[in-house]
């Protein structure tokens, strides 16, 4: 008797442990299901927010606006573009942007302006939309209009290199045929520069970007590239010049 009531007393007690055990063990994986899900639905809340609008990103519970333009070989378009540092020809950008809308071009064609770096200025100015790049009858050539500030020296800043760096790819590449631009584009560029610097660099970015450009067969408003001086401020004034002298009259 007393064999088979320490048996039943031992059974007992190792069906109390695996009992407790396993509740345990289900808590604990019930714990972990728990977080991945609340990991896994933040994920899902963070990255990929129904509400969101198209073409903008959720991040941090705020929406960011992406960058999208049409191209700039596109009948029927105006790009303006800037390479601003200091804020100067982004305002500028923003002048003439505003000046071609009050003259109502932006009734046949379409204005869109950003910085340099928001455009890949090779695909940009060698590869064709097949459906889009090419003049139908009756359209009106695409205009490139550029603001170039200038770097250290008469160096390109920065925000412009990647228009440098293409621009002389285009020139010096033997695989590209001799004047890649001719009847698909027309530019016009206008650079920003300070004097106190004594010597010939104002405005050498936007000069080399002139002359290359027409080296590249595209259609070159002006005689010569007018630049605005920050020692003087005269900046807005040369801009109407750009505007009413070179712009608008081949617009």
């Amino acid at each position: 008797a007393t064999l088979v009531s320490l048996t039943a007393v031992a059974a007992t007690g190792t069906l109390w442990y695996w009992q407790t055990h396993q509740r345990r063990r289900d808590s604990r994986n019930d714990d972990t299901e728990t977080g991945e899900r609340t990991v896994q639905d933040e994920r899902t809340r963070v990255t990929s927010n129904d509400e969101a609008p198209v073409g903008e990103v959720q991040l941090n519970g705020e929406q960011t606006e992406q960058a999208t333009h049409r191209r700039v070989l596109t009948p029927n378009t105006i790009t303006i573009v800037h390479g601003s540092v200091t804020g100067t020809c982004s305002q500028l950008a923003k002048d003439l942007e505003a000046c071609l809308k009050e003259k109502h071009l932006n009734q046949d064609r379409t204005i869109q302006m950003g910085p340099l770096e928001e455009w890949d200025w090779w695909d940009e100015l060698l590869n064709h939309d097949e459906d889009n790049d090419y003049p139908q009858e009756g359209s009106l050539l695409p205009v490139l209009l550029i603001l170039l500030p200038t770097h250290h020296g008469g160096s390109w800043s920065p925000t412009s290199t990647c228009l440098e760096s293409a621009l002389q790819d285009l020139q010096n590449d033997w695989r590209i045929e001799k004047f890649p631009l001719k009847n698909k584009l027309q530019v016009a560029v206008m650079g920003m520069g300070c004097s106190d610097y004594a010597d010939d660099s104002m405005g050498k970015p936007a000069k080399e970007a002139f002359i290359t450009f027409k080296k590249l067969g595209a259609q070159v408003y002006g005689k010569k590239v007018r630049v605005g001086d920050d020692a003087v401020g005269n900046q807005d004034r040369v801009l109407q010049a750009w505007i009413y002298h070179d712009i608008l009259p081949r617009l």
